[in-house]
């Protein structure tokens, strides 16, 4: 009796075992995009699956050495208090790329 109890629920935890499946969470995230924004810049997009979902990283990789890279801040409508969207500050300023840097 008590080897058929225990057979019998090693068979359960098996089934649910199958059937509750984790996330498979990756322990890097995958480069899935790459693309030059001019000389000495390129915008990467990476997907990493962590335990709490998927996560899509954006980066600017910049080359600090190239003599045609300028960085700058770029204030809202020109001014600190002002609000305006970052592209539309990156159009204002003639950039050919912008990064949020607030924090909110």
């Amino acid at each position: 009796m008590f080897r058929k109890s225990l057979v019998f629920i090693l068979a359960l935890i098996f089934m649910f075992s199958i059937l509750i499946e984790p996330a498979e969470a990756s322990s890097v995230p995958i480069k899935v995009f790459e693309q030059p924004v001019t000389a000495g810049a390129v915008h990467k997009e990476y997907r990493w699956k962590t335990a709490d979902g998927p996560v899509e990283i954006h980066v600017l990789e910049v080359d600090l050495n190239n003599p045609y890279i300028v960085l700058d801040v770029i204030p809202g409508a020109g001014k600190i208090t002002k609000r305006l969207n970052v592209s539309a500050m990156a159009s204002n300023a003639g950039a050919v790329a912008a990064v949020n840097g607030d924090f909110f």
